[in-house]
C-alpha cells in the first residue's frame, strides 16, 4: 500500500441469535419425560445433565430455555421438534416450543 491508500472501516452489527424454548402445558403423564430427553438429546445435542436439569426446570416453570443459537441453528431445531412432537402418540403431552430473539 503506498501512503495515499485510506482503508474504509465499516462497522458490523453482531449476527442475533435466538433462545430455543420447550413448554409445557400439561400436567405430568407417563412417557412425558422420555419425549422430553428424546428432543433434549437427539434433535438439541445436549448432554444428559443438561437434559436433566432442563426438565426439572420445565416441570417447575413449564418452560425451559434449551440454549441461544442462530437463527437457523433455531429454526432448524424447532422444525425438527415439532414434527416430533406431531407424531400421534406425542401430541397428547401438550409440549411446545418456540424461538425467541434474545
Amino acid at each position: 500500500m503506498d501512503e495515499n491508500t485510506q482503508i474504509e472501516r465499516v462497522a458490523l452489527d453482531k449476527p442475533k441469535r435466538y433462545r430455543f424454548i420447550i413448554k409445557d402445558s400439561t400436567e405430568s403423564l407417563p412417557g412425558k419425560g422420555d419425549v422430553i430427553r428424546f428432543i433434549l438429546i437427539s434433535i438439541c445435542g445436549v448432554d444428559s445433565l443438561v437434559a436433566a436439569n432442563a426438565l426439572r426446570e420445565l416441570t417447575k416453570k413449564k418452560e425451559t430455555v434449551v440454549g441461544t443459537y442462530s437463527k437457523q441453528v433455531a429454526n432448524t431445531m424447532k422444525r425438527r421438534s415439532d414434527e416430533y412432537l406431531s407424531d400421534s402418540e406425542n401430541r397428547r403431552f401438550g409440549i411446545e416450543t418456540a424461538i425467541e430473539q434474545e
